[in-house]
């Protein structure tokens, strides 16, 4: 589990799991995402929203 902490006490939960591992290939940047699951949440919502 890692747990981010932002600005003004928020934070937000998730998992992280690894599944294998490789070569790097050199053109490529790191660290980077393979895949994701579900809609991720706004960063930065409206203040009218709150």
């Amino acid at each position: 589990m890692i747990i981010q902490k932002l600005l003004y006490g928020d934070e937000w939960r998730f998992r992280v799991e690894v599944i294998g591992t490789g070569q790097a290939q050199p053109d490529a940047n790191y660290p980077r995402i393979v895949s994701k699951i579900g809609k991720a949440p706004p960063q930065y919502p409206d203040i009218d929203d709150e």
